[in-house]
């Protein structure tokens, strides 16, 4: 065991042994692709996974909303009609 003190005058194994933790940023969360539909409603893209094309309406949190209440392209084609994308202005 090394008994001297360390070059930074702080007790321990001299040399750098302790690793900091580096910061980390969130990954900025990916365009939000809105479908509308022919009553004029919007619809956000949520999934387009191994499951098909997930939908919910565009002003519920995909995050706070629970997986069972996503709806499946096809069920909503059904339900609401033809769904055509919407492009936003930046």
């Amino acid at each position: 065991m090394n008994h001297q003190p360390s070059p930074t005058g702080l007790p321990g194994p001299s040399g750098i042994t302790r690793r900091i933790p580096l910061p980390t940023r969130p990954l900025p969360a990916p365009p939000v692709e809105l479908y509308g539909d022919p009553r004029g409603f919007l619809w956000q893209l949520v999934e387009d996974g191994q499951y098909g094309r997930m939908f919910l309406p565009e002003h519920v949190n995909p995050a706070n909303c629970p997986r069972m209440v996503w709806v499946r392209e096809g069920e909503l084609v059904e339900t609401v009609g033809p769904l055509s994308r919407v492009e936003r202005a930046a």
